[in-house]
């Protein structure tokens, strides 16, 4: 035992058995108090941790936390939310457990290989010549008095 730790310290991959405890919220926020971003995407990540992440990961020690529970999570979000929205909190998740790994609490992010829900393709069809140039007209009489 002593040998396998002893060589795990000399190759790097040293896990700190009392780190991998650490609860999944703990470890996000204490990650978002050290990242450097924005007021709005530092609210965004917030809220979308809080509202999503959270309730089913949250008080789960972070290496407890299985690639078969990361998708089964995102396939409940995806009734709930809209695809963007589900990819979103997923990316936010993804990355706190890309710096669990990086912090060595894991030895590898459950976020491999997860599959999201598909977002529409919606076409986008552009205003003709005609209704851009009545959009300015209509704007121009509302802006002259």
């Amino acid at each position: 035992m002593l040998d396998d730790v002893r060589g795990y310290l000399a190759h790097g991959l040293y896990i700190d058995p009392a780190g991998a405890r650490t609860l999944f919220r703990d470890y996000a926020e204490s990650w978002r108090a050290g990242q450097v971003h924005r007021p709005s995407t530092a609210a965004q990540a917030e809220t979308y941790l809080r509202l999503h992440a959270y309730p089913t990961l949250g008080l789960r020690p972070i290496d407890s936390i299985r690639r078969s529970e990361v998708q089964a999570w995102v396939k409940a979000l995806s009734g709930e939310a809209a695809p963007g929205s589900v990819e979103l909190v997923y990316r936010w998740v993804s990355t706190i457990f890309k710096a669990a790994v990086g912090d060595r609490l894991i030895a590898a992010s459950p976020c491999v290989r997860i599959s999201l829900p598909k977002r529409a393709d919606t076409e986008v069809v552009p205003l003709g010549v005609s209704e851009v140039e009545a959009l300015v007209r209509r704007s121009l009489s509302l802006t002259v008095p």
